[in-house]
């Protein structure tokens, strides 16, 4: 047997390195005819001569409408949005894969620049995107590598509204060998002096790249086929691209906002500037950026100031005194030196209309250098308590219920003048979580770097924000840090419940037996029982160590005899779990914080949460797991994955997430009874985690990520990676069973800003964003 996948082994590196031998000699070819002087340069014969005997058929590709696109009135097509979007169908029924040589014509009128893409579906969604060059003439000519098992093809022609035409639409496939010589040729055929140039992209792609040598190679040329670029856009792009205003804009949101039903009164607080010594308080910049809004019903306050002869700005020499007087609906605490963009009363104004029982309204926002130009966006995410009391995040736009504000203070028992942050945080722990809206627009630009308003907001915030807690939570614990952020440990009770860990295996005495030591020797919560699962072991060393911890008595051992379903071997145990609380543990999991079990049980026995996830880290400290985010790369997937830890909030504080890895995850027993279990009979594998959790978040459950709870997790040594024809046949129906049964949910995750990619694990930008444009024909009829 040995021999025989030995030679099966070096047939294949045989192979490979003809390959390469072949694509060596193709690139040699291209390079060298194109280093020739333009007179000379037709291209290398042999590749001539290939097209002609091998050249393929051409495919014609059909556009249809799939969002934000209409049939434009006299012709051709009309974005109506952001994210303009037409199926491509092939004629001949078939579509094309890896490499391919496409042609299309492409117009449009009072688009001031085009960002042409493909967006192509592999079986996970529509999540692997190519982009075009932009055309010359009206017609785009390159060559793509479409990869393999395309199940569809979308084309995106740029990301605002606008009028374009679409012409014919050809393409035909390549060879490997043709489709890397002729991208070479492509990218230096007017300038071969470039070539040191790509040679560089190429080397940084590639380094990138993981693998040999040979995957390193088809990754860069890959890479450059897609237009990736070596170094993605900055937030400077991001911003001229999406969130610039032309004139035909401020007319449609002046239009739309005439049309609203209702047109919330805003009372925006601004204190005075700080004058010179000696000198007056002066009136607040921002005072200016109000002043400026296209359309709505607002008064301005200003603490501090003198009375201006514009009717709509007033003064008031206390902030209570502003809170008493004002005549808004809703109250906002704006800073002095802060900035509004133009829109942001109005679509404050389109969110309180979408959700009129809203009692608090906040934005996302960036800085501004001190060039005035936007940098260091924060995006935020839904109203999330337990994140904010554990380590606030800014809000520099937000709206308050005036009702709610003014019990606010009629409750306060301190003597001493409100002040702004501290009023927002006790209006937060006051409303009702369903009444708090976050509205994903950059609505507020501050002065500060983002470092120095994150530090001043915990730190004016740490006691009220500990007062507000200990009102919640009368019984948690409370510590906080040098950064002020606050640490709640949630009481358990007298008589503590039982935890039963659930650990299926397989022949895993390598992982199994540290994962069971470290529960034993590091775990501090005394009340627990271990199940192991073994499904099938024939090892002798697994089979051994099994026997030891049944006669030991260190561990229940259940024999699960039928072909590996991950969700029904979690499922049969807990039948025979005697504990309230499950935990279902890998067996590749290695304990590292003591209180592990404390923090998941504490967290999962409250009323109001559902599943709990742990962090967990690989062996050499990198995340493996803080929480789920739906939609990431198709279904669902783990945010800054590989990335150092306590890089970014998110990595550092206990925080709602709306799926929690099953590798370790705490629930209660009667929740876990109630929604079924996992999915054995569509999820058997993948994916049975995530489905669990939303059908717990479907009970109005919350799904949290411990961040007190850390663990090494082993990834994928308990379970290799989906190599058969078999397995991937299965992994693609729990793929279609997720995007059939839960939809739009996968693309509009409530705890990941829609701001943020979904191609990608490091949280980058969207391009475009997933927000709504409301003052767009379609939503503002």
């Amino acid at each position: 047997m040995e021999w025989e996948e030995l030679q099966a082994g070096l047939a294949k590196v045989q192979q490979e390195q003809a390959a390469l031998r072949a694509a060596v000699d193709g690139l040699s070819g291209a390079i060298h005819a194109l280093r020739q002087p333009p007179a000379r340069r037709q291209g290398p014969a042999w590749l001539s001569k290939a097209q002609r005997l091998v050249r393929r058929p051409t495919l014609s590709l059909h556009p249809t409408p799939v969002s934000d696109v209409r049939a434009a009135a006299q012709g051709g097509w009309e974005s109506t949005g952001w994210q303009p979007v037409l199926e491509l169908h092939p004629s001949p029924h078939r579509y094309p894969s890896q490499w391919v040589h496409l042609e299309l014509e492409l117009r449009a009128e009072d688009v001031p620049w085009l960002a042409p893409r493909l967006l192509l579906n592999r079986g996970a969604g529509y999540v692997t995107e190519v982009r075009l060059p932009k055309p010359k003439q009206g017609r785009i000519s390159c060559i793509v590598h479409l990869g393999q098992g395309n199940h569809g093809i979308r084309f995106v022609p740029f990301d605002r509204p606008g009028k374009f035409s679409l012409g014919r639409i050809h393409v035909r496939e390549l060879s490997p060998g043709e489709g890397t010589a002729r991208l070479l040729a492509e990218a230096l055929r007017d300038e071969p002096e470039t070539l040191p140039e790509v040679r560089e992209q190429w080397k940084e792609r590639a380094r990138r790249a993981s693998g040999g040598f040979l995957s390193k190679l088809k990754t860069g040329l890959v890479d450059i086929a897609a237009r990736v670029p070596a170094q993605p856009p900055d937030y400077t792009e991001w911003v001229r691209r999406y969130e610039q205003l032309n004139a035909a804009d401020r007319s449609a949101i002046r239009r739309h906002y005439e049309r609203l039903p209702w047109k919330p009164r805003l009372s925006l607080i601004i204190p005075a500037a700080e004058g010179a010594a000696g000198q007056e308080p002066r009136a607040p910049r921002s005072l200016g950026a109000v002043l400026r809004q296209l359309c709505g019903e607002w008064e301005v306050w200003v603490v501090g100031g003198s009375e201006t002869e514009d009717p709509r700005v007033r003064s008031a020499a206390t902030l209570e005194e502003a809170l008493r007087a004002c005549e808004g609906e809703f109250v906002s605490f704006l800073e002095p030196s802060a900035h509004l963009p133009e829109h942001a009363v109005y679509l404050a104004s389109v969110a309180l209309n979408g959700r009129p029982s809203t009692d608090i309204l906040y934005s996302d926002e960036d800085s501004l250098d001190s060039k005035g130009h936007r940098t260091e966006p924060r995006f935020n995410t839904s109203w999330d308590p337990d994140r904010f009391f554990e380590f606030p995040f800014p809000l520099g736009f937000a709206l308050f219920r005036k009702q709610l504000v003014e019990s606010v203070l009629d409750g306060r028992d301190s003597r001493e003048a409100p002040k702004a942050r501290e009023l927002a945080t006790q209006c937060l722990a006051s409303a009702s979580p369903q009444a708090v809206q976050h509205l994903p627009r950059v609505l507020y630009h501050s002065p500060l770097p983002a470092q120095e308003v994150e530090a001043r907001w915990a730190s004016e915030t740490l006691e009220v924000r500990r007062e507000c807690v200990q009102a919640l939570h009368p019984a948690a614990q409370l510590s906080s840090d040098s950064e002020h952020s606050l640490r709640i440990r949630h009481p358990l009770p007298m008589s503590r419940p039982l935890v039963s860990i659930i650990i299926p295996t397989r022949d895993g005495y390598g992982v199994l037996r540290p994962c069971i030591e470290s529960i034993r020797s590091k775990t501090t919560y005394s009340e627990y029982e271990i199940l192991v699962v073994d499904n099938q072991s024939e090892d002798e060393l697994t089979l051994s160590y099994l026997h030891s911890l049944e006669s030991q008595q260190q561990a229940r051992v259940l024999r699960y005899p039928h072909p590996f379903n991950y969700s029904a071997i979690n499922n049969f145990a807990a039948r025979s779990a005697r504990g309230s609380v499950l935990v279902l543990l890998n067996d590749d999991i290695e304990v590292i914080s003591e209180d592990w079990l404390e923090e998941l049980v504490s967290q999962a026995i409250r009323p109001e949460v559902g599943a709990v996830g742990a962090k967990l880290l690989y062996p050499d400290g990198r995340l493996q797991h803080v929480g789920v985010v739906l939609g990431l790369g198709g279904v669902a997937g783990h945010l800054h994955r590989l990335e150092p830890d306590a890089q970014h909030a998110r990595t550092r504080y206990t925080h709602q997430a709306s799926a929690v890895t099953a590798a370790c995850l705490a629930l209660r027993t009667d929740v876990f009874k109630q929604v079924g279990g996992l999915n054995e009979r569509q999820l058997s594998v993948a994916f049975n985690d995530v489905d669990l959790c939303l059908r717990v978040g479907e009970l109005g459950l919350r799904n949290l990520w411990a961040s007190h709870a850390v663990l090494y997790h082993h990834e994928s040594i308990s379970r290799g990676s989906d190599e058969t024809p078999a397995q991937r046949s299965r992994f693609h129906g729990e793929i279609q069973y997720m995007l059939r049964r839960w939809g739009r949910a996968l693309e509009t995750d409530a705890f990941y800003n829609p701001n943020l990619t979904l191609n990608g694990t490091d949280a980058g930008l969207a391009w475009p964003p997933r927000v709504r444009t409301p003052w767009l024909s379609k939503y503002a009829k």
